[in-house]
């Protein structure tokens, strides 16, 4: 999944880079076509407006969207199930109550650290389950539960080696009390909901990389079933007791 992950980025990174640069390419084709065209096709006007000019209108649509959706909308609020406890340390993820939304800051639910590779340690700091992850951008889709609950498990990561790094190929999984066990969220279009809901949060993906002797805060969000409860957190082969 993170390789796909990766590969869509840099993807997505060759696609900005070529509308970034083609009102420059318009301006500069328009005044020399043979500058921006290769010797091998006609270099006439027509063809630097048929390339850059289309590329160049998507550039400023694209533009226009995102000034649009950057304009200040009604604060997102999730739905809550009955089952809900302190949520990430210090990370303003918001209680999951219709209507209004709040802080918690509360102690860490495990007072040491699981190393669980040899350069890397961590440690849950709050559990939380809800019906729907709903963000900020209107125009992403929301995250459901689909009949079950949406379980986000905060935790910390410390680089305790002497390289930076991060916790890629790191497999976190969730056993609740009657052994069933849950992979994090991982389809396309949903880790990408789920990615831009820790950015409004302030809460890194696990992914992210760290100096040595580095802390982040960041978080895993599972699918499980409605009568799931009493979690442990499975790092690497490690049990973690969370709840």
């Amino acid at each position: 999944m993170e390789i796909v992950k990766w590969m869509f980025y840099i993807f997505l990174g060759g696609i900005a880079i070529y509308l970034i640069f083609s009102p420059f390419m318009l301006v500069i084709g328009l005044f020399k076509p043979s500058a921006v065209l290769s010797s091998k096709e006609p270099q006439t006007r027509s063809r630097v407006l048929n390339i850059y000019g289309i590329s160049t209108v998507i550039l400023l649509a694209l533009m226009g969207f995102s000034a649009f959706s950057s304009l200040p909308t009604e604060k997102s609020v999730y739905a809550a199930t009955t089952y809900s406890v302190p949520s990430i340390e210090t990370a303003s993820v918001s209680t999951p109550v219709v209507g209004e939304t709040a802080s918690y800051s509360e102690p860490d639910l495990t007072e040491t650290w699981t190393n669980v590779k040899s350069d890397r340690a961590v440690k849950v700091v709050g559990v939380q389950a809800i019906n729907r992850i709903v963000l900020n951008n209107k125009f992403m889709k929301p995250v459901e539960a689909k009949g079950g609950q949406l379980v986000i498990v905060g935790m910390k990561v410390k680089n305790t080696g002497e390289e930076s790094g991060d916790m890629m190929w790191t497999k976190f999984q969730l056993i609740d009390s009657q052994g069933r066990k849950y992979n994090e969220i991982n389809s396309f279009e949903e880790s990408i909901s789920v990615n831009a809901w820790l950015k409004e949060n302030d809460v890194e993906e696990a992914g992210s990389q760290m100096f040595p002797g580095e802390t982040i805060k960041t978080a895993k969000i599972y699918r499980v079933a409605s009568d799931a409860s009493d979690f442990k957190l499975v790092v690497n082969g490690k049990l973690i007791s969370i709840s």
